[in-house]
């Protein structure tokens, strides 16, 4: 019995990446830049929605500011190895002259009057991670992890126009699990690189999409506990409402990110 307890105590500093001379707590703040494209279309109780192109009719093919938070534990358990929060945020907003009747809700949008059109994106993260490869120590190696989590989305879409005395909006909320994987290269001791790839495809309860990140970083670490880096972060985000034909989104968000964070 002893020897058997000594091997899985052995086990322990080779799986997690909680180790001496390696972080243990980060937090991490990206200030992300991303340009959207692809297709809303809202259907009301009356008439079926129009599917709009979000950049050839609101304009929002422009970056926007977005913050994306991070905040992350090492624990130096065999089940997992890190847990992880984040949460990201922001919209878009732009006034625009109708130039293509189209219909959002029961409403319908005709050529020439001035609109407002409005979407905001929030998502919550929540991850287990476990390493399948992890080295002794921060100052040079490679981490390479298995995630399971779940996102909660927050999307609101509004399109009013004061001129034609309409206001309509759809909002889509809910879970989402997650699968992916997540490498750390620690190149030299000044230069950290990562790459992450999460997502999944669902199809239940009348909703029927997928949703997937990519996030590629490299990081300047001018002392051990700082980081400062820059990257691109790409979101594909496809929901269909099969159930009640309400809303359906097929979305695209990219683009290029500066960011900062601690580690201890």
């Amino acid at each position: 019995m002893k020897t058997l307890a000594a091997v899985a105590l052995s086990l322990v500093p080779s799986c997690a990446w909680a180790q001496e001379g390696a972080e243990i707590v980060g937090v991490k703040d990206r200030l992300w830049f991303p340009a959207m494209s692809g297709d809303v279309r809202a259907s009301g109780d009356v008439f079926e929605g129009t599917t709009i192109d979000v950049d050839e009719t609101f304009n929002f093919g422009k970056p926007e500011l977005f913050n994306d938070l991070i905040a992350w534990v090492n624990v130096p358990l065999l089940v997992i190895d890190r847990i992880s929060a984040g949460y990201w945020f922001g919209g878009y907003r732009e006034t625009e002259t109708v130039s293509e009747t189209f219909r959002f809700g029961d409403d319908q949008f005709t050529v020439g009057a001035d609109l407002l059109a409005k979407l905001d994106m929030k998502v919550f993260t929540a991850t287990l991670e476990k390493f399948l490869l992890a080295p002794g120590t921060d100052e040079l190696g490679v981490a390479l992890g298995v995630e399971l989590g779940v996102k909660y989305f927050d999307l609101t879409a509004a399109v009013s126009s004061d001129a034609l005395s309409l206001d309509e909006e759809r909002t889509l909320k809910g879970p989402l699990p997650i699968v992916g994987g997540h490498l750390i290269a620690q190149i030299t001791k000044w230069l950290r690189a990562e790459a992450e790839v999460t997502g999944i495809y669902v199809a239940y309860a009348g909703i029927r999409g997928y949703y997937a990140e990519l996030v590629a970083e490299v990081a300047f670490q001018p002392i051990k506990q700082i980081l400062v880096g820059v990257g691109y972060k790409l979101v594909l985000f496809n929901v269909e409402d099969t159930a009640n034909d309400e809303f359906d989104v097929d979305l695209s968000m990219g683009g290029f990110f500066v960011s900062a964070g601690v580690k201890f």
